[in-house]
């Protein structure tokens, strides 16, 4: 059997951290994930796989694009309520420092050097409740924010920037479904909360994107299951969109307005994607893994999908894949060693 030294006369490089700058064709050894990693070409409106998180999680908060993104919180296999952050530069993921907070269950947004976390389930102080706990990250560091959310809540959603935010529906009681499926939803200017427009039909564990005038609240569980709602903000009130073509919570999302935006994953446990123009969803390419409880980045047409519940990782696990519209090129594995 051939050898890459017969072949190319060389040893593969092993490299860490990854190269900066890496051609079409390159082929590494990464020595600290002990993964071997070439960058290749992807055929148009492909998922490709790339390094998965560190820490595997699922239900915790996101925010960033598909070269910079951020995984923050959320609970790990041993269903544990962890305060770990991630880093993502477009390759692989680094450990950065936690937030004041352990919780699962919360939302995010923003951008990695400027991210906002707001709600979830916590642990500090005392047994697991309901937060309202908000706090910043400025790249490296965590911050509580002096002024909480009004209504603390779980199985959040939100979107927006670290002083546009937007927070919606979500739950006050510990354990869902219940009656209590909150349409609530609250602005955030930088320093403090305030209560805008509520959600035609509440509901908990569904995917947000866009900005806090042109948000877009997607899915989620408005009863005992999965809802095909679309609900689109103009800043001040929310009005009904077309409905997806595949029911899920728990899902991921992408996009920087409510015109322009994805789906990915859900529960109950698929790979389903959709695009949405405004007013209708089209169903396009799978992803490779079906996730759920995942995080989202990026936008329509450069998106990342990170972490979440996979067939073999049911209590939670590290996949990360990239979307490319169009086609263009990934870092991606050949192998574990």
């Amino acid at each position: 059997m051939s050898t890459y030294i017969a072949i190319k006369g060389q040893k593969v490089q092993g490299l860490s951290p990854e190269p900066a700058n890496s051609v079409t064709g390159q082929i590494w050894y990464n020595t600290s994930s002990q993964i071997v990693r070439f960058k290749t070409v992807v055929g148009s409106n492909a998922w490709a796989t790339g390094n998965p998180l560190n820490l595997a999680r699922k239900r915790f908060g996101n925010a960033g694009t598909q070269t910079t993104a951020t995984a923050f919180g959320g609970e790990g296999p041993s269903s544990n309520k962890i305060n770990a952050t991630e880093l993502y530069n477009g390759s692989s993921w680094t450990t950065s420092n936690n937030m004041a907070m352990g919780r699962n269950s919360l939302a995010g947004c923003g951008t990695q050097t400027a991210a906002l976390a707001f709600g979830g389930q916590g642990t500090n102080p005392g047994p697991p409740s309901i937060v309202n706990v908000t706090e910043k990250f400025n790249g490296s560091s965590w911050t509580t924010n002096p002024s909480n959310m009004n209504t603390g809540r779980w199985l959040i959603s939100g979107c927006g920037t670290q002083t546009a935010g937007l927070a919606f529906g979500g739950e006050n009681v510990p354990t869902p479904p219940s009656s209590i499926n909150f349409s609530l939803a609250e602005e955030f200017n930088g320093s403090s909360w305030t209560a805008t427009g509520v959600l035609n039909t509440g509901r908990f564990n569904l995917a947000g994107c866009g900005s806090q005038t042109a948000g877009l609240a997607i899915g989620g569980a408005p009863g005992p299951g999965p809802s095909l709602l679309a609900e689109k903000y103009n800043g001040s009130s929310w009005s009904n969109s077309g409905n997806m073509s595949t029911p899920r919570s728990s899902g991921g999302a992408a996009g920087t307005t409510n015109t322009e935006a994805m789906v990915f994953g859900g529960s109950p446990r698929q790979g389903a994607v959709e695009l949405f123009n405004g007013s209708s969803w089209t169903s396009t390419t799978s992803m490779n893994v079906s996730i759920s409880s995942g995080g989202g980045a990026g936008t329509d047409t450069a998106a990342l999908s990170f972490g979440g519940q996979s067939p073999s990782t049911p209590a939670g696990g590290g996949t990360t894949e990239q979307w490319l519209s169009g086609g263009g090129t990934l870092v991606t594995n050949i192998e574990t060693v």
